[in-house]
């Protein structure tokens, strides 16, 4: 089936199920477009699932021809580089040195760490699973999907969802 039909019939029957064999198909093109911009492998698996997760709300507007790979990764390079410039913005940090991982963290960034830590005790069982599962098991969305019985584009969308509940939950608790 190409990715026109799969689209066409994901638009026509509601069969969202089907959304995950694009994923299958191109899960690891987008990472790879992704990493080329980021640089950073968790900045990369973030704008993969924010990739697919808009390219889903957006089938709709999607007009190419065999494969939606192309889509895809443009979604994906922009969705790196506006995660690289909120980084930038909110921690003063330059895409160049992101990597920076052994240096002692700032008081302000263990303050930032105690926020996220508390949101995310506050999250419902399920979706601390899937946080710990993911970012803390390095699990890819495949794994967790097979794990819970979920599809691939579930999955994305859960995580993508439990992103946006704890920014706000950091945020309206500041």
């Amino acid at each position: 089936m190409t990715d026109r039909e799969i689209v066409t019939q994901i638009i026509e029957s509601g069969n969202t199920e089907l959304f995950g064999e694009i994923v299958r198909r191109y899960s690891g093109e987008v990472y790879a477009a992704a990493l080329a911009t980021a640089h950073s492998r968790e900045v990369a698996e973030e704008a993969t699932q924010q990739a697919f997760v808009k390219a889903f709300e957006r089938l709709e507007q999607w007009r190419g021809g065999y494969s939606i790979a192309p889509y895809l990764k443009m979604i994906a390079h922009n969705a790196a580089l506006s995660l690289l410039e909120e980084r930038k913005r909110h921690r003063g940090v330059t895409p160049d040195n992101l990597q920076i991982a052994d240096q002692e963290p700032s008081p302000a960034h263990e303050q930032e760490l105690q926020k996220l830590e508390e949101a995310i005790s506050q999250l419902e069982p399920t979706e601390r699973h899937l946080v710990e599962l993911f970012y803390w098991q390095h699990l890819s969305t495949r794994e967790i999907a097979h794990r819970l019985s979920l599809s691939e584009s579930n999955v994305l969308v859960r995580l993508h969802r439990i992103r946006n509940k704890l920014k706000q939950m950091i945020h309206y608790g500041e």
